[in-house]
């Protein structure tokens, strides 16, 4: 299946991870992924709990990650901006894409991010 987009949304309580085929922009059928997510926590317990939603999928090698997340986070640079908002502030001035490359198993070749509002109106 080289011809679908891992994405990974990342919310408050929860990231799900899916496959969606280009063009159609509809989940693959099964493909589909939820885990918790501990928003309060340390940057590490943050960055493990959405690598493991990655994991979730099948072999991923190489490819282009789509990730939705929600501001303030600076989505061309990848850095989270994420402070006295109630979650996330661990993650305050981490490069998150760089984050994520290195801990999605398999690695990841690039990791592109939209704002999670924007990426459900798509």
């Amino acid at each position: 299946m080289h011809d679908v987009i891992p994405v990974l949304e990342i919310g408050g309580t929860h990231t799900t991870t899916a496959l969606v085929r280009p063009g159609e922009w509809r989940v693959i059928p099964g493909s589909m992924t939820r885990v918790g997510l501990r928003s309060n926590g340390s940057a590490e317990e943050i960055l493990s709990d959405i690598a493991a939603a990655g994991r979730a999928l099948s072999d991923r090698r190489g490819a282009h990650w789509a990730v939705a997340i929600p501001g303030p986070f600076d989505c061309e640079r990848g850095i989270a901006l994420f402070e006295h908002v109630g979650k996330f502030d661990s993650l305050h001035g981490l490069n998150i894409r760089d984050e994520l490359i290195r801990r999605l198993s398999p690695a990841a070749a690039s990791v592109e991010f939209l704002n999670d509002a924007d990426a459900f109106g798509v």
